[in-house]
C-alpha cells in the first residue's frame, strides 16, 4: 500500500459495526432527518471554502495524473483494507455500505464530493486591460502630456510668443482626441471579445443524483456532492458516473471513457486489475464518464479534485495562458517607438533650453509634439478593427475566434498537435474492410468515398450482407428528420460496431424492410464471455442461423468455408484457418477491429427448432443446447470496422506540411489505432524502428532509431524518457503520441514550446482541456467537443473539420502579412510628421505643419487606408513558405528602413516642396525663411517684407502659413497614396496584383475627401490650422505628383530587381521588408 493511500485510510477513522444500538423505528427517520441537516451544513461550509479559490497545488504532483492504489488490490484485500464499507468479498452483492456516523466524520474532514471552481478573470479585470496594454498606456501617457501642456499654459494665462496661435487649444483637441482612440478601441475590443467569452464549467460534465448503499444495505438516491470515500455507489446504464469508482461487482458493464481517452467505444469494465496504469486498468470507473450498458457496485475511491477530471480541472486552473506572438510583436513596437520619441523628446528639449532659454513652456510643447508625432495613434484600432474584420471572415469559413489576438497566433504555429477521435477521425465505427472468397476488399468510409471495389452482386457477399444484415440487433432511429439524414450520419440504437454494420448493409437492402421480410425466430444476445451474437430467422421457405463476433468464436463453431463465388463449401481446413488469420491480422494491423460471420441453413423438421420453441429462459441457452456444434456452419467471411479519417483531412494534413507545419497526433487511443490512422491521414509517411524490424526480421531493440523517419511513443513510455529522448523524438518530423493521459498532453505541449516551437493544439474532450489551455492557441471543436474543451480554447471549428484549420492557417498568415503592410504605411509618415518640427528647431522655418494636421495625419488620412489592409487577398506564395520565426519581426531593422529612411524622406521632401511652392508663390524664398520662425508668422508678429517689396502684417502671414500646412498635408498625402499602392503588395508588379480590394480605393477616396474638408470648410481648417487653395493657389495641389510618380517607380524597380534576383541578394537584404 502506498503512503499516499496509508494516510488516506488512517483518515477514515475507526470502524463502526452498527449505526445506533436500541432505537425505536419512530426514532430512526429523526435520526436521518437530523443527520441529512448536519450533512448539508458540512458541505456549506466546505462550499464556501471551494469559492474562495483553490489551496495552492502542486502542478507538477498533478502532472504525474492519478496514483490510486485500489485498482492493484484484490476483492479481498479491498475488503480487509477498507473494512468500514463492510465489503462482503465472497459475494459483492450483499456488501452493505459505510455506516451513518463512519460517513459523517469523512464527510467532515475531507469535505463533499465537489469540483474547486475553475479560476475565472473578473469581469473588470477584462475590461481594464484592454487598456492597459503597451500600447494603450503610451497613447494615454501621450494624450496626458497633452493635458498637462494645456493645463499649464492656461493656469500660467501665458500667451505663446513666439509661436503658432492656437497652439494651448491644439494641445487640448490632441489630448481628447489620443483619449477617444484609446477608449474607442478598448471598447471595441472588450465588446468583440466578451462575446465569444465563457467560463470553464467542469460541473456540466458530471452526474446530479446517484445511489448509494449505506447503513447494513440500505440503498439510498443522493446528491453525488454527499458522496465520500468508501461509500458503496450501484451504477447502471445511461447514469453518468458521480466519483472515481472501483467495481466489486457487475453485469455486462460497458462505460464511455472517450472523453478522457479519447476511445470510440464503450469499454468493457470488470472486478479484474488489467493494468498497472489506472486509465488502463478495466477495474475502475472515473467522475463524469457515461454507463453505456450494464450495471455495477462499486466502491468510492476518490472524489471531488482527487479525481481524474478534478485534476484536469486543477491543471487547466494553474496553467498559464501564453502571450501571444502578435501582442508580443506589438508590444516590441511600442518599446521601440517609446525609446525613439523619449530621446528625441529629449533632444528636443535640452536644444530649445540652449537655443531659447527663456521660452521653457514652449520647449517643453515642442517637446511633446516630437514625442506624440512618432507615436502610430492609428496602429491600435488598426489591429483592433483589423483582426475583427479577420474573425468575422473566418466566420464564414467555419471557424469562431473567441481572442482576436490568436487568429495570428495559428499562422504562426510551426506544431499542430491534434487529437485523433473527433478531430482527425468521424467519432463513429464504419466498415473499413471486407474479406471473402480469399480476397479483402475496401469499403466506402465516408459518402465520397469511390474506393470500395467490391462486386455487390457476389453471391458470397450476398451471404455476407445477409448475415450482417440480419444477424444485427441495431436499428436507426426512426423519425422522418433521421431517416432524411446520409446514411452515414443517422441516428442509430446499439453498440458502435452494430451501427457501423448497418450503416453498410442500408444502401444495398433497407435494412428495416429487410428484417421485415425475413422474421426473427430466435437469438442470443451478445455478451463479452461468448463474444458472439446468434439468431435464427425464416428466410423466404428456409430458416438460417446466423452468428456474429470474435473471429475465433465464430471460426469454432464452423467446418466449413465458401471458396469462391457460386462455389459449394468446402472443408474448413487449417490452410483456410491460416488464410483467415493472416487476413484478421492485416486488418488488424490496419488498427481495425474484426468481426467474423458464419450462416447455416437448417433442414426441416430440424431438431434445433423444436428446441427454441420450447425455450423459456434465453439467458441460459448455448449453441452447445441448441445443438449447434454437431452441425456444420459455414463461414461467410470478415468485416473489419475503424473510425475513419474525416473527409479531406488527408489533404488538410499534406497542405500544412507543405506550409511547414508538423501535425503529431497526441491520442488516448491504442498505439496500433493511432500508427494506422496516422498513416491513412499522412502524419506518417516512412517507417518507424517498429517497421524496419519487422522488414529485415530483427529485433527492435536492433533497429537504431535514427533509421526512422517517424515515431510512435506510448504514453506508459512517457515518464521514463530524458531530455536527451525528448530531443530525439522531436527532431522527428512524424510523429505519433498513444495513450496519452490528460496530464501527458499537457507535458508533450510544454517540451514543443522549450524547443521554441509556436504550437496549437487541437482536441475535442475533457482530457484535451489543459493542453488547449497551454498551448500557443487551442482549437475545439464545435459538434462533438465537450464544453470544457471549447471553453478552455481561443477558437472553435464549426464543423468539427481539421480541413477548416487550412483556411485558419491562411488567415492567421495573412493577417500578419497584411497587419506588417499596414504597420510599414503607418510608420513611413512618422518621419513627415518630424520634419516640420526639425525645420523649426534646426533651421527656424515657420513650423510647415500645425500640430493637429500632423495627427490628422494618423487618425484622419492613414487610419481607414491602415484598415482596408485587413481586406488584401494573400500573396501566391503565403502557404509555400514556413511559419515565420520567433525571430523573425513584424517591424524588422529593414522595415524601418523602407519607412523611414526610404519611403518616409520621400514622402517629407513632397511636403516641404509643397510648403516651399506656397511660399514662393508669396514671395518668400527658402533662404529668407531661415530663422524667421522664431519671430515671424506667429501670433502678434511683427510686418514683413517679401522678395518683392510686399508688406504682411501679422493676421496674414498667419493665412500664408495656414496655406503653405494645406501644401505640406496635401503633399504627403499624395505620397501616402503611392504608399499604398507599393504597400500591397511585397513582391508583385501593383499591376500585376490588381485592384481588387474596393475598400481600398474607398478609403483612398476617403483620403482626398478629408483633405478637401481640413483645407477648405470654414472653421474646420481653422480649428486644423490650414486655409483654402484657391485661384492660383490651387495649383499646390499638383506639387505631390511628382513624388507619388517617384515612389511608385522607384518601387518597381526594386520589386523587378527583387523577382530576377538570388534568393538571400543584396536587393533582398538591404531594400526589401
Amino acid at each position: 500500500m502506498s503512503r499516499r493511500s496509508a494516510e488516506r485510510l488512517s483518515a477514515q477513522g475507526p470502524r463502526t459495526d452498527t449505526l445506533a444500538v436500541n432505537r425505536t423505528s419512530l426514532e430512526i427517520p429523526v435520526h436521518f432527518t437530523a443527520m441529512k441537516h448536519k450533512n448539508e451544513q458540512i458541505i456549506s461550509k466546505h462550499k464556501q471554502k471551494a469559492m474562495k479559490g483553490k489551496k495552492k497545488l502542486d502542478v507538477e504532483q498533478m502532472k504525474k495524473g492519478l496514483e490510486t492504489v485500489e485498482h492493484l488490490w484484490t476483492l479481498q484485500e479491498l475488503a480487509h483494507n477498507l473494512p468500514e464499507t463492510h465489503i462482503n468479498d465472497t459475494n459483492p452483492a450483499r456488501s452493505t455500505g459505510l455506516d451513518q456516523e463512519i460517513y459523517t466524520k469523512r464527510l467532515e474532514v475531507n469535505g463533499p464530493n465537489i469540483l474547486t471552481p475553475v479560476k475565472t478573470t473578473p469581469i473588470l479585470v477584462r475590461f481594464f486591460r484592454n487598456f492597459l496594454t503597451f500600447f494603450a498606456i503610451l497613447l494615454e501617457v501621450s494624450s496626458l502630456l497633452c493635458f498637462l501642456a494645456f493645463f499649464i499654459q492656461l493656469g500660467l494665462f501665458y500667451t505663446p510668443h513666439p509661436y503658432p496661435s492656437g497652439l494651448v487649444y491644439d494641445n487640448l483637441y490632441l489630448g481628447i482626441v489620443l483619449a477617444a482612440v484609446v477608449i474607442i478601441t478598448g471598447l471595441f475590443t472588450f465588446f468583440t471579445e466578451e462575446m465569444s467569452n465563457s467560463n470553464l464549467d467542469f460541473g456540466s460534465q458530471l452526474a446530479t443524483t446517484c445511489l448509494v448503499v449505506r447503513d447494513g444495505g440500505k440503498e439510498l438516491s443522493i446528491d453525488p456532492k454527499e458522496l465520500v470515500c468508501g461509500d458503496l455507489v450501484k451504477i447502471k446504464a445511461g447514469e453518468k458516473i458521480p466519483a472515481d469508482l472501483r467495481v466489486i461487482d457487475f453485469n455486462e458493464l460497458f462505460v464511455d471513457n472517450s472523453s478522457l481517452t479519447g476511445e470510440v467505444e464503450p469499454q468493457q469494465r470488470s472486478t479484474n486489475k488489467t493494468h498497472d496504469n489506472p486509465l488502463e486498468t478495466k477495474n475502475l470507473v472515473f467522475n463524469g464518464t457515461l454507463v453505456t450498458k450494464g450495471t455495477g457496485l462499486c466502491v468510492v475511491v476518490a472524489t471531488g479534485d482527487r479525481t481524474a477530471i478534478g485534476q484536469i480541472a486543477g491543471l487547466v486552473s494553474n496553467t498559464k495562458v501564453v502571450e501571444t506572438p502578435l501582442r508580443r510583436e506589438i508590444n516590441l513596437l511600442v518599446k521601440s517607438v517609446s525609446v525613439i520619441a523619449f530621446v528625441e523628446g529629449i533632444i528636443f528639449l535640452i536644444l530649445g533650453f540652449v537655443r531659447t532659454p527663456t521660452l521653457w513652456i514652449d520647449n517643453i510643447i515642442l517637446a511633446v509634439a516630437t514625442m506624440v508625432a512618432n507615436v502610430p495613434e492609428a496602429l491600435l484600432p488598426t489591429v483592433s478593427v483589423g483582426l475583427a474584420l479577420t474573425a468575422k471572415r473566418m466566420q464564414s469559413k467555419h471557424v469562431r475566434v473567441k481572442k482576436l489576438e490568436s487568429i495570428e497566433t495559428l499562422g504562426s504555429s510551426s506544431t499542430i498537435c491534434s487529437d485523433k477521435t473527433g478531430t482527425l477521425t468521424q467519432n463513429r465505427m464504419t466498415v473499413s474492410h471486407i474479406w471473402y472468397n480469399d480476397k479483402m476488399f475496401q469499403c466506402a468510409t465516408s459518402a465520397s468515398d469511390t474506393r470500395a471495389d467490391f462486386n455487390t452482386s457476389d453471391p458470397t457477399f450476398e451471404k455476407l450482407k445477409r448475415v450482417a444484415g440480419l444477424g444485427s440487433v441495431a436499428n436507426f432511429e426512426d423519425t422522418p428528420e433521421n431517416m432524411e439524414k446520409p446514411i452515414l450520419r443517422r441516428k442509430a440504437n446499439g453498440d458502435a460496431s452494430e451501427q457501423a454494420i448497418i450503416k453498410f448493409v442500408e444502401p444495398l437492402s433497407t435494412v428495416k424492410a429487410y428484417r421485415a421480410s425475413n422474421p426473427l425466430l430466435f437469438d442470443i444476445p451478445f455478451n463479452s464471455t461468448n463474444k458472439w451474437y446468434l439468431s435464427i430467422r425464416q428466410v423466404g421457405t428456409d430458416t438460417f442461423v446466423f452468428m456474429k463476433g470474435a473471429p475465433e468464436r465464430i471460426t469454432a463453431f464452423c467446418s466449413h468455408i465458401i471458396p469462391e463465388a457460386d462455389a459449394e463449401p468446402v472443408e474448413l481446413t487449417q490452410e483456410w484457418k491460416d488464410k483467415i488469420n493472416g487476413a484478421i491480422k492485416r486488418m488488424s494491423s490496419f488498427g481495425e477491429r474484426v468481426l467474423g460471420f458464419a450462416e447455416l441453413k437448417l433442414q426441416d423438421k430440424d431438431p434445433i427448432l423444436n428446441r427454441i420453441a420450447s425455450v423459456s429462459d434465453i439467458s441460459k441457452e448455448t449453441p452447445e443446447t441448441l445443438q449447434i456444434p454437431r452441425r456444420t456452419m459455414h463461414f461467410v467471411g470478415l468485416m473489419s470496422l475503424i473510425d475513419p479519417p474525416k473527409e479531406g483531412v488527408p489533404e488538410a494534413v499534406s497542405l500544412c506540411i507543405t506550409a511547414g507545419i508538423r501535425v503529431v497526433m497526441v491520442t488516448g487511443d491504442h498505439p496500433d489505432t493511432a500508427k494506422a490512422i496516422a498513416k491513412q491521414v499522412n502524419i506518417i509517411k516512412g517507417d518507424t524502428v517498429e517497421d524496419i524490424a519487422e522488414r529485415e526480421g530483427i529485433p527492435v531493440e536492433q533497429v537504431s532509431p535514427n533509421r526512422a523517419d517517424a515515431v510512435v511513443v506510448a504514453g506508459d513510455t512517457i515518464p521514463g524518457l530524458t531530455l536527451k529522448d525528448w530531443n530525439r523524438i522531436l527532431s522527428k518530423r512524424e510523429i505519433v503520441f498513444a495513450r496519452t493521459s490528460p496530464q501527458q498532453k499537457l507535458i508533450i505541449v510544454e517540451h514543443f514550446q522549450n524547443r521554441g516551437e509556436i504550437v496549437a493544439v487541437t482536441g475535442d474532450g475533457v482530457n484535451d482541456s489543459p493542453a488547449l489551455k497551454k498551448a500557443d492557441i487551442g482549437i475545439a471543436m464545435n459538434i462533438s467537443g465537450s464544453e470544457v474543451s471549447k471553453e478552455a480554447a481561443a477558437m472553435i471549428l464549426l464543423d468539427d473539420n481539421f480541413a477548416s484549420i487550412i483556411a485558419a492557417v491562411e488567415e492567421g498568415r495573412l493577417v500578419f502579412d497584411n497587419l506588417k503592410k499596414s504597420v510599414a504605411y503607418l510608420l513611413s509618415h512618422a518621419y513627415p510628421e518630424l520634419t516640420p518640427y526639425f525645420c523649426y528647431f534646426f533651421v527656424g522655418l515657420p513650423l510647415p505643419l500645425s500640430l493637429l494636421l500632423t495627427v490628422s495625419i494618423d487618425l484622419g488620412l492613414d487610419m481607414l487606408p491602415a484598415i482596408a489592409f485587413a481586406y488584401e487577398r494573400p500573396e501566391s506564395d503565403i502557404m509555400l513558405r514556413p511559419p515565420r520565426k520567433p525571430t523573425e519581426h513584424m517591424v524588422s531593422d529593414r522595415l524601418f528602413l523602407y519607412s523611414w529612411f526610404q519611403i518616409g524622406f520621400i514622402i517629407s521632401l513632397g511636403g516641404l516642396f509643397g510648403y516651399f511652392c506656397v511660399m514662393a508663390s508669396y514671395g518668400f524664398t527658402p533662404a529668407s525663411l531661415v530663422n524667421s520662425g522664431f519671430t515671424y508668422f506667429v501670433a502678434n508678429a511683427p510686418d514683413i517684407t517679401n522678395a518683392y517689396g510686399q508688406v504682411y502684417d501679422s493676421h496674414q502671414q498667419e493665412d500664408i502659413l495656414n496655406k503653405a500646412h494645406a501644401g505640406y498635408f496635401l503633399a504627403v498625402m499624395f505620397g501616402q497614396w503611392a504608399n499604398i499602392l507599393v504597400c500591397r503588395c511585397r513582391k508583385l508588379s501593383v499591376f500585376q496584383f490588381g485592384f481588387e480590394n474596393t475598400a481600398m480605393l474607398l478609403s483612398m477616396l476617403w483620403m482626398v475627401c478629408f483633405a478637401i474638408a481640413v483645407v477648405y470648410i470654414p472653421g474646420l481648417n481653422g480649428a486644423f490650422g490650414a486655409s483654402g487653395l484657391f485661384g492660383r493657389d490651387g495649383l499646390i495641389w499638383l506639387c505631390g505628383l511628382p513624388f507619388f510618380a517617384f515612389i511608385l517607380v522607384h518601387q518597381e524597380i526594386v520589386k523587378l530587381c527583387w523577382r530576377a534576383s538570388t534568393p538571400r541578394s543584396w536587393v533582398e537584404k538591404h531594400l526589401i521588408w
